[in-house]
């Protein structure tokens, strides 16, 4: 996983409407407390929660991502302090307490992700701990879908809060694709990244300054994202993809 995503929770758009993150906290494993509701600015892709659990406790989250896209969860954290689980309709997953656990799917059906950060009691270098602090990523890129009959899209936005924003594209491996950015004052980036980062090879090349001509790998499948200058600027871009061919 490439350490740019370990630190960053992503939330998506699709069609004007946010991603909804709920979370809820407990001092106990199975006495949780009502849901907290988060939500994020319109045209975000990406936010990060960091928190601290109690000893023997949980901390669950709530994501509704769609179906078709990418779900990426990574957790960060001292070593043997806290372990990830993730629950849907879909999903069983039980990571390790090993101090930086990633999960990722393609989501099958539109519905709710639980996401429990569970305190674990250990020892690591020689000190005794039960519980600790711990910074949770999800990232959900917008999935690109082009009209029938077209080959080109457009997307415009901003960057909140300084965040990169991030789009999925699936396609056919091999077909080549042109992406064009322009930003405000050429500040803006764009960082191009197979799905799976264990994945096939995946190929991209700078064209010019602003154009980039991308190879879809065997599985099909990119993530591009939009990268302003650092802080926490909002930066508005757009950004113009062509299928060649």
């Amino acid at each position: 996983m490439q350490s740019s995503r370990l630190y960053w929770l992503r939330t998506t758009l699709r069609a004007g409407t946010m991603l909804v993150l709920a979370a809820a906290t407990a001092a106990g494993a199975f006495a949780q407390s009502k849901p907290i509701h988060v939500d994020f600015p319109i045209g975000s892709t990406r936010v990060v929660l960091d928190g601290s659990v109690d000893p023997s406790g949980v901390i669950r989250y709530i994501v509704s991502p769609y179906a078709g896209q990418p779900l990426m969860i990574d957790l960060g954290s001292r070593p043997g302090s806290v372990s990830m689980s993730v629950r849907s309709n879909d999903v069983s997953y039980d990571g390790p307490a090993s101090g930086g656990d990633h999960y990722q799917t393609i989501v099958k059906t539109t519905g709710d992700f639980e996401i429990d950060v569970t305190a674990v009691a250990g020892q690591a270098m020689g000190h005794s701990f039960d519980g600790g602090s711990f910074s949770l990523s999800v990232e959900a890129p917008a999935r690109i879908q082009f009209p029938e009959g077209q080959n080109t899209v457009e997307r415009n936005g901003p960057t909140p809060g300084g965040l990169p924003v991030d789009y999925f594209i699936q396609g056919q491996p091999g077909v080549v694709i042109t992406i064009d950015l322009t930003s405000e004052g050429d500040k803006d980036t764009l960082q191009i990244t197979g799905y799976d980062p264990f994945g096939p090879v995946f190929k991209s090349t700078k064209l010019d300054k602003d154009t980039y001509g991308v190879v879809l790998p065997s599985d099909g499948r990119c993530i591009m994202s939009v990268v302003p200058p650092g802080g926490d600027a909002s930066v508005p871009y757009h950004l113009r993809i062509t299928v060649n061919g």
